[in-house]
């Protein structure tokens, strides 16, 4: 059983979205990545362990392979690199590497930039450019740290009630019991965090275009003021099924 204190740190609410997981681009070709760090021992999940094998496809888009559970595992286990967590969080946000060359007044510097222009209209607005949702420099002032606590919060106030337990959903099964009190870190509780919000993606929001994600929020958003006049009057509420279509 997953501890409490974890499920604290991941449970949130928001606006949900209707499931649209697809596999379109599990058959892209993978870059994989190993990287040299091990797993992280557990002693509340004596029986599991996953390989240094963190995947990493060269493509823009987000992919199946990238949100697999093993993949999950790998984040909360720090096999990924704290910054190769934020990247696959920023994918999954929308933001796109957009290469530049800068000139400068002595040398030309090359340089990679981000486009925000496919991220949710919200979250592009608050963040043009993609914030460190983990807190690479692992110092936890306030004045070094409160600017990535502060985006790594809204990511977790964004994962509808409704999935804010997919750790313990998706990756029980794979033998991960959650963290014992002693084992938790500002690390790796973010990184349970993000995993949980990328989890949320793979199942709600991955494989369906922002136009159609707009769609469907705009049209929740009306149900839920319709329900709110129903309700005044005393009369039976409408929902959202599971393409967001009233009933």
């Amino acid at each position: 059983m997953l501890s409490k204190q974890l499920l604290i740190a991941i449970g949130v609410t928001a606006i949900a979205f209707c499931n649209g997981f697809t596999n379109s681009r599990s058959a892209r070709p993978m870059r994989v990545k190993a990287t040299a760090a091990k797993s992280d021992s557990l002693a509340s999940s004596p029986n599991l362990s996953v390989d240094s094998n963190f995947v990493v496809v060269d493509d823009p888009e987000p992919s199946a392979a990238e949100l697999t559970n093993a993949n999950m595992l790998r984040i909360i286990l720090s096999v990924a690199t704290d910054q190769q967590v934020n990247e696959l969080v920023w994918k999954c946000l929308g933001y796109r590497r957009v290469p530049s060359t800068r000139t400068g007044p002595k040398n030309t510097e090359s340089s990679v930039e981000w486009d925000s222009s496919k991220c949710f209209p919200k979250w592009r607005e608050k963040y043009p450019q993609p914030p460190d949702v983990i807190g690479v420099t692992r110092i936890y002032s306030k004045e070094v740290d409160g600017p990535s606590m502060k985006a790594n919060q809204a990511l977790v106030r964004s994962v509808p009630m409704e999935y804010k337990q997919g750790i313990r959903d998706q990756l029980r099964p794979e033998g991960f019991n959650g963290f014992s009190l002693d084992e938790l870190t500002p690390n790796k509780t973010r990184r349970a965090q993000c995993a949980n919000w990328l989890l949320y993606y793979r199942e709600a929001l991955f494989g369906v275009s922002l136009k159609e994600l707009v769609r469907r929020k705009e049209l929740q958003r009306n149900v839920e003021a319709e329900n709110y006049e129903l309700r005044k009057k005393g009369e039976s509420i409408k929902t959202a099924g599971p393409e967001n279509e009233r009933r």
